[in-house]
């Protein structure tokens, strides 16, 4: 299995050991070509996702995306939004959303916007996921991320020991020097990390 099944299957799972199996109402910010959208919908039960992309001089692929999505699409089950996710934000109601999934601008100022505008969308229990935790590819998605942390660490459910994700059956463990922060996929598993935790009830 490569990388990209590894985090596609991994997802899948975290929303199974979260919402088990009960329909959800999500987002993905950054679709890029909609591969991911399109295989969480195939292997969950999403009451709709919604997919978040400016796709910025490329109306070309949105348009190809919107044609791999045509059948979920047609079963009102997905919306394609073409934005900017800083300029949608209020598109959605607070404590909408059952899973947030962050993928968008990667830089610095980018990453914390999202992670600041979107909480507040995320029901309690909810996920908050985002991807792309890895230091020499994208510090700043780090940088805004611990920052996040740091400031909100009140709004998160305690963290679960790595021998309880390990019961769980999950492929997450504490991130490194930053065990008191957020889970981070298991390196030698994944070529490019998600993180998350999950919303206090």
């Amino acid at each position: 299995m490569g990388s990209d099944e590894i985090r596609k299957n991994d997802l899948v799972s975290l929303l199974n050991y979260r919402f088990s199996g009960s329909p959800v109402k999500g987002v993905e910010i950054g679709v890029l070509h909609g591969d991911l959208s399109l295989y969480l919908l195939e292997n969950y039960n999403f009451e709709h996702l919604y997919g978040i992309d400016p796709y910025l001089d490329d109306d070309q692929r949105y348009q190809e995306v919107l044609f791999k999505m045509r059948y979920w699409i047609k079963k009102g089950k997905f919306t394609l939004i073409k934005a900017k996710s800083q300029d949608v934000h209020n598109f959605f109601e607070d404590e909408s959303l059952d899973f947030v999934f962050i993928d968008g601008d990667h830089s610095y100022e980018g990453t914390l916007s999202d992670l600041n505008l979107y909480i507040s969308k995320v029901v309690k229990g909810g996920l908050y996921v985002a991807h792309d935790w890895k230091w020499n590819a994208f510090p700043g998605i780090i940088l805004a991320g611990l920052e996040f942390l740091s400031k909100n660490e009140d709004l998160f459910d305690p963290l679960l020991s790595n021998e309880e994700l390990e019961k769980l059956g999950l492929n997450f463990k504490q991130a490194g020097n930053h065990e008191d922060k957020l889970y981070i996929h298991k390196q030698k598993n994944a070529v490019w990390p998600m993180w998350w935790r999950s919303k206090k009830l």
